[in-house]
Formats: structure tokens, sequence, C-alpha cells
């Protein structure tokens, strides 16, 4: 999906294919957008560096954040876990309405089977 389709309010100079998402940046590929998100023990910040190394071709982060790299697009938000969110939801498909599950004790599998 386009950058620009992600970022539907956001400008970007530089309009590229976003192949992935991840907020871990072990799980980072080529063409993925990274989000270093802070977190509760360990600021996702610390591994902007992995990610880039690892083919990122952009970084959702906070404006302090930012490293001097003119090899990856850097998207910036005071509250980077906010934006990731939007992009997210619209980088993966819609969920139906309406989901139906099978729960309790006896007649799961026949049920689901009639179904």
């Amino acid at each position: 999906m386009k950058l620009s389709e992600l970022l539907q309010d956001t400008a970007t100079d530089r309009d590229i294919e976003i192949t992935g998402l991840t907020a871990d940046s072990r799980a980072v590929k080529a063409g993925f957008l990274f989000a270093a998100l802070p977190g509760t023990q360990v600021d996702g910040a610390k591994f902007i560096g992995d990610a880039i190394k690892a083919g990122a071709a952009a970084i959702l982060c906070r404006p302090d954040a930012v490293l001097d790299d003119d090899s990856v697009i850097w998207i910036t938000d005071p509250i980077p876990a906010r934006l990731f969110a939007h992009v997210a939801g619209r980088f993966f498909d819609r969920k139906p309405d309406v989901i139906a599950a099978v729960t309790g004790t006896n007649g799961k599998t026949t049920t689901a089977r009639m179904l």
C-alpha cells in the first residue's frame, strides 16, 4: 500500500510502497514501516538503527527520536502509538461487522460444521 494512502492526513515528500507494519525491530523486512513506540520498560526508539539495517522503508517515531539518516522516510508524531493505530487500520483488511463464535463444553464441532 502506498505511504500516502496510509498517511491520509499527513504530508510526505516521497510516496513509496509499504509492504508491512511492525513495532518489533526483529520482524522488520525490506519495505516495512517500523513504529518506534515508547514502552513501559524499553523505548522502541532504541531499535531504530536495527530497523533501518533490516530494510525499513519508513520510521514512525516521536520528533525527538529522529536520526540523521536520509535512507528512510521519517514520520513523526508526539503520540506515535495513536498514529500507528490509524495506519494499521488502513493497512489491514477491515473485519466484518458481526463475528460469531461457538463456545461451550459440548456440541462446538457439530454446530460449527452445521454452519
